[in-house]
């Protein structure tokens, strides 16, 4: 009897082998499967299975063994976060706005002025796609200038809003000798920053230091080495001397286009 009794776990393994114990699935707790040494579960029909065969409710077989790659590896893909959007800034909502003006057949005069007028509402749009709509709706008539889209209330009369900031830049930048069209690209460029302006004196100061941190900038042709220069010959020696510094081309044409009257002048002096 004692030796029966010693037997008997070789015995139960044998017929287990022989006649497998069919688990039946909970609802919610499928069956996998595990083997006899291996510390994955697996499901029906995979090839580490062919040596032994376990069947147990899947909440069981987690609690000791780790899922079988081979059999879940379509589950354990893990997906990567998409990469955040860059953002849209004020100063890319007013170039698409004046972009899009002068796409719909407006001039260049004209299309600022509108983006001038609707600079609050512009900066407000979170895309390009929904600047486009509020620009096409302000030349439907749909969105009037004091109402701009994104909800943005009208400003309190005698408020200096974002709209009075950027006129007042562009005048200011006028009024310092830039032409109409580098007034614009000024104003443009520091759009974000000149938003913010609570006065049009902290405007005037802020046109200021930009005037002067690009005068910093020019070249010797406004530095007193240029005598006798014609005015074409000023512009082609500034032009070269700021690409010869490392400056693009394009660059370069916007820095003396931004400093023409400081460059013409010294014209003849």
């Amino acid at each position: 009897m004692k030796r029966l009794m010693k037997l008997m776990p070789l015995i139960l393994s044998v017929f287990l082998m022989a006649f497998p114990v069919q688990v039946k699935a909970a609802e919610n707790d499928p069956i996998v499967y595990v083997t006899k040494t291996g510390d994955k579960y697996h499901l029906d029909g995979c090839s580490y299975l062919r040596k032994s065969k376990i069947a147990i409710s899947l909440s069981n077989a987690q609690k000791s063994h780790t899922p079988c790659t081979k059999c879940y590896a379509h589950r354990l893909t893990v997906k990567s976060a998409p990469a955040p959007a860059s953002a849209f800034t004020g100063e890319m909502a007013v170039q698409t706005a004046y972009q899009t003006y002068m796409s719909s057949g407006l001039a260049s005069d004209a299309a600022f002025l509108r983006t001038q007028q609707n600079v609050a509402g512009i900066a407000a749009c979170k895309s390009s796609a929904e600047v486009v709509l509020y620009v096409k709706n302000d030349l439907s008539g749909a969105a009037p200038a004091a109402t701009p889209v994104g909800g943005v209330k009208p400003a309190v009369t005698g408020a200096f809003t974002a709209e009075i900031a950027v006129q007042t830049a562009y005048q200011t930048y006028m009024n310092a000798g830039l032409a109409s069209d580098a007034a614009f690209s000024r104003t443009q460029q520091n759009t974000a920053s000149l938003v913010k302006c609570k006065s049009a004196e902290e405007v005037v100061r802020f046109v200021q230091s930009d005037l002067a941190g690009a005068k910093t900038a020019l070249p010797s042709a406004t530095k007193g080495t240029a005598s006798g220069l014609t005015a074409e010959q000023i512009i082609q020696q500034a032009f070269t001397e700021l690409v010869s510094g490392g400056m693009s081309p394009d660059a370069a044409f916007k820095q003396v286009q931004a400093n023409l009257p400081a460059l013409l002048a010294t014209a003849g002096k």
